[in-house]
């Protein structure tokens, strides 16, 4: 063999054994620092392995800090792991440096979701609260253990001694049959568990059996009591693996009657009685039939008979403020209430000797009264001779129910003494004063006389109107009685193209009215 040649084969055959040994083999143009600037091998040119880092933690129940099992999932754009933890709730996976999202499944609670940066090896613990829901219409009680909320008689002292906490295990998705006894048929209920520390209630009404379906969405041992509103059940133990009945033990709870006297604030004809009420009541979602009513010179008088516990009652009738208040019943007990009622009393003294009426809303009246109103708005008009002298739109609410007025009409004549102001269209200017509220009834003109037929009144000042005269006369009756205010009152007669008035003597206008003095003000208890 020529030398050159196994020369050759013998250096190609070191440079060999020196790469597979990790020697940096310089060639023509490297650069030493290429490698560190690409991440790449100077003759490869491979990108290098990604560096893997450990996460773990563990998962836990946020109510009592209690581990959980169950699915954790850790994902992004190019990868997707799904694993289960173990039975104390830790877990520990390896993955390529990167960033990735964590999201856990665990029957019966709520879903929790995370991101994180796995640059290191990093612990993230997962704590996660019990579902809002287990079922429909099974629901998480607010507060967890403010069960008062729904069953009069319970308290959060009661449901920590009376239910265990129990877990679940899977899917269950299924309805299960509870049985209340035929006694309670048609009868509102609930029923309650406790699980993972959450308190969740099911309300609904039995059938004509004295049976319900309850859905659960998860397998596993539960603990329920059942409850209406004068029954009670101990605690039963349920396994849905047995798929059976889950029976109630109903036990009739002691009662006591509670009775209500309801009383007007404002007696009518000196009697506090109150008609046509309406009474409801409540203990947590249960609500209380009345057992008698019975109106009297005392008021109205409602009795009822209910276990002990709070009970919430409201009070409604059209003609009185609405009243809401509650009773904590311990025992065979009596409460009084006063109730407010909307009120409009009228006081109205005629001094003019002729009649005067009045109404409410649609309502006539003809003598002075105290009246039974509603919330809201009514318009009095008081009438005198037929003609409106006073109105006023009244508004009553539940801060201010009562209202009165005293109202006094009496005879008040002005006379007013005019001047012709311009020959050609005759005009006549009568100036006074008005010192209080005044109705203009009527005008009379004196003292002058013409035989134009064509006048006009204008009148201007507190009160304000055009009205043409009379033909042939010079008095002028209105149709409505003219409200004005004290202040100055100026009354024209206008005559066009008329210059044979009669200016002989003092011109005057006398005005017929009503003087109304007035005061509206509140009842007082």
């Amino acid at each position: 063999m020529n030398h050159k040649v196994i020369i050759a084969v013998a250096v190609s055959a070191i440079l060999i054994a020196m790469v597979f040994a990790g020697a940096n083999i310089p060639y023509p143009g490297y650069n030493p620092t290429d490698h560190l600037i690409s991440g790449k091998h100077p003759i490869s040119n491979v990108s290098e392995v990604p560096k893997n880092f450990t996460l773990s933690g563990n998962v836990s129940n946020s109510n009592n800090n209690l581990p959980l099992s169950g699915t954790i999932t850790v994902s992004n754009s190019t990868m997707s792991r799904t694993f289960n933890t173990s039975s104390n709730g830790s877990y520990n996976i390896t993955l390529p440096q990167g960033n990735y999202s964590i999201s856990s499944s665990i029957p019966g609670f709520q879903n929790y979701s995370s991101t994180i940066n796995l640059d290191s090896n990093k612990t993230q613990n997962i704590s996660t609260p019990p579902a809002t829901t287990i079922g429909n219409g099974i629901n998480q009680v607010p507060g967890s253990t403010n069960v008062s909320t729904l069953v009069p008689y319970l308290n959060n002292s009661i449901m920590s001694g009376g239910l265990n906490t129990d877990n679940i295990t899977g899917t269950f998705d299924k309805n299960i049959t509870i049985d209340l006894g035929k006694k309670l048929n048609n009868t509102q209920f609930v029923v309650l568990m406790k699980l993972d520390g959450a308190v969740y209630s099911y309300n609904w009404v039995t059938n004509g059996s004295g049976m319900a379906k309850l859905f659960l969405k998860y397998s596993g041992n539960y603990t329920m009591s059942a409850y209406t509103l004068y029954y009670n059940s101990s605690v039963i133990h349920y396994n849905t693996a047995n798929n059976d009945t889950a029976r109630f033990n109903m036990t009739e709870r002691i009662t006591f009657i509670s009775s209500v006297i309801l009383q007007s604030a404002v007696p009518l004809h000196d009697n506090s009685s109150v008609a046509n009420s309406t009474l409801t009541v409540k203990g947590g979602v249960f609500s209380v039939p009345s057992l008698s009513v019975n109106s009297n010179l005392t008021g109205t008088y409602y009795k009822y008979e209910v276990p002990v516990g709070f009970y919430n009652f409201a009070y409604s009738n059209a003609h009185y403020v609405s009243k809401n208040f509650g009773v904590d019943v311990t025992g065979n007990s009596t409460v009084n209430k006063t109730i407010d009622p909307y009120l409009i009393s009228i006081n109205i003294r005629n001094n003019t000797g002729n009649t005067f009426n009045y109404t409410l809303g649609s309502t006539f009246y003809s003598g002075n009264g105290i009246h039974m109103a509603t919330s809201g708005i009514t318009t009095l008009l008081v009438f005198h001779d037929g003609k409106i002298v006073y109105d006023n739109t009244i508004l009553l609410t539940s801060a201010n129910p009562y209202y009165q007025l005293n109202l006094t009409i009496s005879n008040k004549n002005l006379t007013f003494n005019g001047i012709e102001t311009d020959s050609t269209n005759l005009s006549i200017v009568y100036s006074g004063n008005v010192t209080s509220n005044f109705y203009i009834a009527s005008l009379e003109f004196e003292n002058f006389s013409t035989s134009a037929t064509n006048g006009m009144i204008i009148i201007s000042g507190a009160a304000s109107g055009s009205y043409p005269l009379d033909s042939g006369l010079y008095t002028y009756n209105m149709s409505q009685s003219l409200p004005t205010s004290a202040g100055n009152l100026t009354i024209k007669l206008v005559y066009d193209n008329d210059s044979k008035v009669s200016t002989d003597g003092r011109m005057t206008v006398e005005v017929y009215g009503y003087n109304i003095s007035t005061l509206g003000n509140y009842i007082t208890e």
